[in-house]
């Protein structure tokens, strides 16, 4: 049987095994919060015309299965409080305990949102103690595991909801964390947070479909997309997805022990014989260094004849990279996975499966952009005995098949379909965002993209105008010695632009940035700003919750006089310096670095350059020397006067 009959009967065959219980989304678990003063709406998959009751304390509700076996049940809203039982009645039973209700923030974007508090490859500052500190039981953390999807899924990957402790804080989002932290520290109620995220991506994968093809730049792709979609062929690419996916959350499910998955004949045979269409390929070294260019799903796979004292003994599997994801299988056992592009690897293979004279090893490689394959100190690839210590190198020739493109994250829907989209209609009080460094080079067409986000995830949820906060991009890469055009500037400038849209607020970030690292450490002023916000937005208390925001602009003589708003109890700079990272032009749209300084609520800007100036911009770069701020400590956000053409206006 091919690969596309045999997944295509596993799925048929999907509803029938799952019909015989009672189910709902992985998402409701134990710990879970649920959203206060909302309309708590559970929902799941039973047998067809069956009754399903669902009960949180005194709260009670019921609702019949469709012909599918859907059915969803919608409770009355609940004030704070917990812990409370859910019980779930259908053809069987479940419970969840410990459930509270309280606050549930979404938490999106990219890799400044998914940047763990422990990390290989980012540092948030004084972490191990923040880590040591974290034992918040009343804060409840789920974090959504990266998924792509051509199509709306019904269901997420998740290990489901944990209480707050210095061990589940470790994987979990430093800015999700730090912003939940501040909001509980105000209220002393449950926080809820949700993390779906994923580093690298933009924002158009963020939106749905029936959204995103209403934007001008995006509607032949989403046309050719849905006939790709209506297709009775089903793509490599997304089959691949599935099959890649499915090994993972079978090994999962055994307990991550080795296990001959059920999934390997299928894997093994990917379109076509085992035997067929390899070449041969030097491990390790990135296959693009070898005149390999796609990015992709394939095979490196090597047969090694064993000395006698090997045979029946645990022995270790040590790879010194691989670039990005891979799955590793030993005589047809799957023996573990690891994602990481730069990350070592180290796999142990039980005396069990290792029982024959040679040993069959085999890697699944997913590269998802950029370098791909094993690579690294050659040294450090090797199978070694235990007992002993004794290796065998593996460095050398191995055989290579390329199974199939990666379809990727960065596509449009492809994550609102996979990480969103299974969440709704899940309560929630808002939504915190950071995400704009892959846009940036398309900084003009976020202008539309944003407020589009925002608009269709308010629509999908139909929960009205929840509040929605984000940060605005952080400082990073060399500074400018001379006043320039700059994407990044334009970026933030767009994501400014969003505020003009209903019970939103930002997150100035201007001044915590990291010249050397796209990801900074200081993410707990990230997490306090947007708490911030929200006790305006979402908790409508009477506070300064932004830093000044460029209003208006006067001219007098050769003066330029900036009004703003949010100034707060004053205008003032960071340790009383002198105003730095404004500049001025005239009608030649040349800039020049610019004296300024605080008058009043004003700031008035000049230069013996610019005798009849029009237009002055602030902390108009990537990495700018700026700061402005307001008495109560919040940054100004960069901006510029003019509405002359950036450099990114014709970029799609």
């Amino acid at each position: 049987m091919n690969f596309s009959i045999n997944l295509l009967c596993t799925i048929c065959l999907l509803p029938l095994i799952t019909a015989a219980q009672t189910s709902l989304p992985a998402f409701f678990s134990d710990n879970m919060v649920l959203q206060k003063g909302a309309q708590i709406i559970v929902w799941g998959n039973d047998l067809p015309g069956q009754l399903v009751k669902v009960k949180i304390g005194d709260n009670e509700s019921s609702a019949e299965t469709d012909e599918k076996g859907n059915w969803i049940v919608k409770l009355r809203d609940m004030n704070y409080g917990g812990p409370y039982e859910m019980i779930i009645e259908g053809s069987s039973k479940i419970r969840y305990k410990n459930v509270m209700i309280g606050e549930v923030w979404l938490c999106s974007g990219q890799s400044n949102m998914e940047m763990p508090m422990v990390s290989s490859w980012a540092t948030v500052n004084n972490y191990k103690q923040e880590v040591e500190n974290a034992g918040y039981p009343d804060i409840r953390l789920i974090t959504i595991r990266r998924n792509i999807s051509k199509r709306p899924l019904k269901q997420v990957d998740t290990d489901g909801w944990k209480e707050c402790s210095p061990e589940s804080v470790k994987d979990f989002s430093a800015t999700g964390y730090f912003f939940g932290r501040y909001i509980y520290e105000q209220y002393k109620v449950p926080i809820g947070l949700i993390v779906s995220s994923w580093g690298g991506t933009v924002i158009e994968s963020w939106i749905s479909g029936t959204s995103i093809k209403t934007h001008d730049d995006f509607k032949e792709y989403m046309i050719q997309l849905e006939k790709q979609l209506a297709s009775d062929k089903r793509p490599d690419d997304e089959a691949m997805f599935d099959l890649y996916s499915g090994i993972i959350k079978e090994f999962n499910n055994n307990k991550k022990q080795p296990i001959e998955s059920h999934y390997i004949n299928d894997y093994i045979n990917f379109r076509g014989e085992m035997t067929s269409d390899w070449m041969e390929i030097k491990a390790p070294q990135l296959w693009e260094e070898q005149n390999f260019t796609r990015d992709g799903y394939a095979f490196y796979k090597r047969s090694i004849k064993l000395p006698d004292d090997f045979l029946n003994k645990d022995l270790i599997l040590s790879v010194p990279a691989i670039d990005d994801n891979d799955i590793a299988v030993v005589n047809g056992s799957v023996i573990g996975y690891k994602e990481g592009y730069a990350d070592s690897r180290s796999y142990k293979i039980p005396a069990e499966i290792n029982n024959s004279s040679a040993i069959e090893l085999l890697f699944l490689i997913l590269d998802t952009g950029y370098g791909g394959g094993i690579w690294g100190d050659e040294n450090k690839f090797f199978l070694q005995e235990l007992n002993t210590g004794r290796k065998i190198n593996l460095s050398g020739i191995w055989e290579f098949k390329f199974l199939a493109e990666y379809p990727g994250p960065n596509r449009p829907t492809m994550l609102y379909n996979a990480m969103i989209h299974p969440l709704i209609p899940f309560a929630i009080k808002g939504v915190i965002w950071y995400q704009g460094e892959s846009n940036a080079e398309r900084a003009y067409q976020y202008r539309s993209l944003m407020p589009l986000l925002i608009k269709d995830w308010r629509t999908k949820w139909q929960q009205g105008n929840f509040p929605f906060l984000f940060v605005q991009l952080a400082a990073w890469k060399e500074r400018n010695t001379e006043p320039t055009d700059d994407d990044w500037a334009e970026l933030r400038e767009a994501q400014m632009m969003s505020l003009s849209v209903p019970n939103t607020g930002m997150a100035v970030a201007i001044d915590i940035g990291d010249a050397q690292d796209i990801h900074p450490g200081n993410k707990q002023d990230v997490g306090r700003r947007l708490g911030i916000a929200a006790r305006k937005v979402a908790y409508a208390e009477d506070i300064v919750f932004s830093g000044p925001v460029f209003k208006y602009m006067e001219v007098k003589d050769k003066n330029v006089i900036l009004n703003f708003d949010h100034a707060g109890s004053g205008l003032t700079t960071a340790e009383n310096e002198e105003l730095k990272g404004f500049a001025i032009a005239g009608k030649d749209k040349i800039f020049y670095w610019a004296n300024a300084r605080i008058d009043g609520n004003t700031v008035v800007v000049m230069s013996d350059n610019v005798p009849e100036p029009v237009a002055v911009r602030y902390g108009w770069s990537a990495n700018p020397e700026c700061n402005l701020y307001n008495r109560e400590g919040l940054p100004a956000s960069p901006f510029r006067t003019d509405d002359w053409d950036g450099i990114t206006k014709e970029n799609k």
